[in-house]
């Protein structure tokens, strides 16, 4: 039906142009994770940090 599929499908596997993209989104995903867990467990800490300072104050 299509003879020339077999042709595209061997420049599509062999096309690299768009691997550093590629590696770049994972990268910069892996970086946003890490910022977001970081911010989840240091939003925990400060909670209990006020909520001790808070309970200790007087009033």
């Amino acid at each position: 039906m299509f003879p020339f599929r077999g042709v595209l499908w061997a420049r599509f596997v062999e096309d690299e142009c768009g691997g550093p993209a590629i590696e770049y989104m994972i990268l910069a995903s892996l970086i946003a994770m890490t910022i977001l867990v970081g911010f989840t467990t240091m939003t925990d800490k400060v909670a209990s940090t006020y909520s001790t300072v808070s309970a200790s104050l007087p009033g």
